[in-house]
């Protein structure tokens, strides 16, 4: 499978319009974020996609041609849930067989799941004595069971502890790896943030914002902070604020501490401000600290001036 595209999917409920022409595209080998609000849509695209509904208008597309959501295509595909439910007097491994079963995947990967997820030394445990994240990572490991060709996760970090991110994580680069597809819909987008390649937005059923995160953060234009720590509370670093308020905003000043907002093309332009061989403020600086905007506050942003 070389990408999966949604092209200009609507989709009604009533009078509601769950999603008004949303275009995106999944190509091999990238992770593709879902972000936002509640309600906004994104759980009735994946539900599209899914085969849950079809759409009422637009449609899916594998490599550039239309496809009908059928057992053939569904069974490329692998999706953790956002509330996970299972049988609680069946063990791990019987949960897991049930749908090995179903999908003609031996034992033998069904080891080496269980080992890939850490729940080897648990398999023959009862479910009713599994923790959230232990239920969350057999989920997991039984979306991954069959090696789809993409891999659709529904809030994954949801009860997971460092353990069980690390499992996720290096599930997420084993795709990538592999030249798999992921498609995600999160609302934790700290945690997402390194392991994306691109982050759509979307509100009310639109799209707002689809792009890779360097991208996003010049679209969103937002300034980045500089943290200058000053060298003694006695020194006199009345020169320096004055070289700096000519050029920039100082946001922020302290005794032993300045502020500085600036757009990212400025960034070269102050650090040669200030560390130029020829600049006498070079000894009044103790040390520095950039601060580049979070995705969550790019999509708070987007979102707001949308």
């Amino acid at each position: 499978m070389n990408n999966i595209e949604f092209h200009k999917i609507t989709k009604r409920f009533g009078k509601l319009r769950a999603l008004d022409g949303v275009s995106l595209e999944v190509l091999p080998g990238e992770t593709v974020l879902l972000a936002g609000p509640n309600g906004a849509g994104k759980s009735t695209l994946i539900n599209i996609l899914l085969g849950l509904y079809l759409p009422d208008g637009g449609e899916i597309r594998i490599n550039g041609s239309r496809v009908p959501v059928d057992k053939a295509l569904k069974s490329r595909m692998g999706y953790l849930p956002e509330n996970v439910a299972f049988s609680e007097n069946l063990s791990g491994w019987s949960m897991m067989a049930f749908f090995a079963r179903a999908r003609g995947v031996k034992k033998q990967r069904m080891r080496e799941v269980f080992d890939r997820i850490g729940l080897s030394p648990h398999a023959k445990r009862s479910i009713s004595g599994y923790s959230k994240g232990m239920r969350q990572r057999l989920a997991l490991g039984i979306s991954i069971l069959h090696e789809p060709d993409i891999l659709i996760l529904d809030e994954p970090t949801s009860g997971l502890d460092q353990e069980g991110l690390g499992v996720l994580w290096a599930v997420m680069e084993e795709w990538k790896e592999k030249q798999r597809m992921i498609l995600i819909s999160s609302h934790d987008l700290g945690l997402l943030e390194k392991r994306v390649d691109k982050f759509c937005i979307i509100r009310s059923g639109h799209l707002i914002a689809s792009d890779g995160p360097l991208a996003l953060r010049d679209k969103a234009a937002l300034p980045i902070k500089v943290y200058f720590s000053l060298n003694g509370e006695d020194a006199d670093h009345q020169p320096l604020l004055d070289r700096l308020r000519e050029r920039f905003s100082v946001h922020e000043h302290e005794d032993t501490s300045i502020q500085i907002n600036v757009a990212s093309d400025e960034i070269v332009t102050l650090m040669d401000t200030v560390f130029a061989s020829d600049s006498p403020d070079r000894a009044a600086i103790h040390s520095l600290r950039v601060m580049e905007p979070e995705l969550e506050h790019i999509y708070e942003h987007l979102l707001e001036s949308s």
